[in-house]
């Protein structure tokens, strides 16, 4: 990524997370719910080029797929799995 403090504003203001470590330009990670919560690295693109990280072309990237999903228990104790992506019915031909 080319700015890693963007990154960290869009994912905790639009999708939630909280904000674990921040090492900023060069690095953060941030976790998903609580301290049992599932972490994301973001990693700058200068960092991730000294371990011999190629540019991609656009259509590179928009060949990338991330999918977060979560699961919580409902008041009778019934795990409900929330996710999006291309699954199912859902998934793209």
């Amino acid at each position: 990524m080319t700015n890693v403090k963007r990154f960290i504003e869009y994912y905790r203001k639009k999708l939630g997370f909280n904000l674990e470590l921040d090492a900023s330009p060069h690095f953060a990670m941030l976790r998903v719910g609580k301290s049992q919560g599932g972490t994301i690295g973001l990693l700058s693109w200068t960092e991730a080029r000294k371990d011999g990280a190629k540019k991609m072309s656009a259509a590179q990237k928009r060949a990338v797929h991330v999918e977060l999903s979560m699961t919580a228990f409902d008041p009778d104790g019934y795990s409900v799995e929330f996710a999006q992506g291309r699954r199912g019915k859902n998934a793209k031909k």
